[in-house]
């Protein structure tokens, strides 16, 4: 529904009804917008690898219902899916006519329908397109097996994003995860032996989390070795399971005003069983010894920087972080 100013007042008109044929809404407008611009080279779309590339999505929705993730208020329950005639529409556009040298599959999961999954590799496959592009994807780690993995990987698969969160079994159920620490360990093994970059999404701050947790996570990732780590504190988003569960002076003490994903000054809230001194020393020690530290040799390993930027960065980091500097082999090239 939408929401109005009224008088002073807020009026909300009752939601519609959700398209399920999702086909009928048609293929994205790209002639309003600057698709040279929107296209271009650059380091984020696919993370640290300087490719051309646009956001295709085949599906709207997730099958799961984590209790931090706010995508049901925007696509609603369950998942919607595109046809395969229609995503491999999308997909030769984008090689064809957009000229791309990347695709990043934007669905919350692009794993929710296996077999749908296979069937847009297998006709990747039979277009050619697996020999023109290389493509991303976010995955549930218990969509994922050595089968489906070696066929995301013959049709250009070169990065999943796997929303890990936590190292911890304990933490992972208090939150509706819905995923154990051995899915995420076998996640992360198959996806290695299928020569797949892993994209690691870490939450910290997670209700009730211990001291012990907080440091399982750790171990975790320092076995899991993940190319690229997005970490961060646990934002609690209004109308998800986990902001109904805060505490009425906790919702009131979190601003709004001004809030940017990237930019949260006024959510530092700490819902562990860790004492706020002692979590905020644990995080600033886990962001800056572990989560910097990875991403700045992730960042040295980006075609985009040039030599002379490789070596002012690989000076200053060694100078900050002697020991991570020398863990890493620094290989500056695409992924095949």
């Amino acid at each position: 529904g939408l929401v109005l100013r009224h008088n002073g007042e807020f009026i909300r008109t009752p939601p519609r009804p959700a398209v399920q044929d999702v086909d009928t809404l048609g293929p994205p407008a790209y002639d309003l917008l600057d698709m040279e611009f929107q296209t271009r080279r650059n380091p984020w779309t696919i993370r640290y690898l300087n490719l051309s590339s646009i956001n295709v999505r085949t599906s709207r929705g997730c099958p799961n219902r984590c209790a931090f993730c706010a995508e049901h208020l925007v696509s609603g329950v369950g998942v919607r899916f595109h046809s395969v005639d229609y995503v491999m529409e999308q997909v030769a556009y984008a090689c064809e006519r957009l000229g791309v040298e990347a695709i990043h599959f934007e669905d919350d999961t692009l794993g929710a329908d296996r077999e749908r999954l296979i069937a847009i590799c297998e006709a990747i496959g039979h277009k050619g397109f697996h020999k023109r592009l290389k493509w991303d994807c976010l995955m549930r780690v218990d969509q994922v097996d050595a089968d489906l993995l070696a066929a995301m990987k013959a049709a250009g698969c070169i990065q999943i994003e796997y929303g890990f969160e936590s190292g911890s079994d304990a933490a992972l159920r208090g939150v509706g995860k819905n995923a154990t620490i051995e899915q995420n360990r076998r996640a992360v093994s198959l996806t290695r032996e299928a020569g797949i970059r892993i994209f690691a999404d870490i939450m910290v701050g997670l209700p009730g989390e211990t001291r012990q947790d907080l440091d399982a996570t750790v171990r975790f990732l320092r076995w899991a070795r993940p190319e690229i780590l997005s970490a961060g504190r646990l934002l609690p988003m209004p109308g998800t399971a986990l902001y109904s569960r805060l505490p009425e002076n906790v919702r009131a003490s979190l601003c709004w005003e001004g809030f940017s994903y990237t930019s949260q000054p006024g959510f530092q809230i700490n819902l562990t069983a860790v004492p706020d001194a002692d979590f905020e020393r644990w995080y600033q020690g886990f962001f800056n010894h572990l989560v910097r530290p990875h991403n700045k040799l992730a960042l040295l390993r980006d075609s985009s920087v040039t030599d002379e930027q490789a070596r002012r960065h690989l000076r200053r980091f060694t100078l900050r972080h002697p020991i991570q500097a020398f863990r890493l082999p620094i290989t500056r090239k695409t992924p095949s």
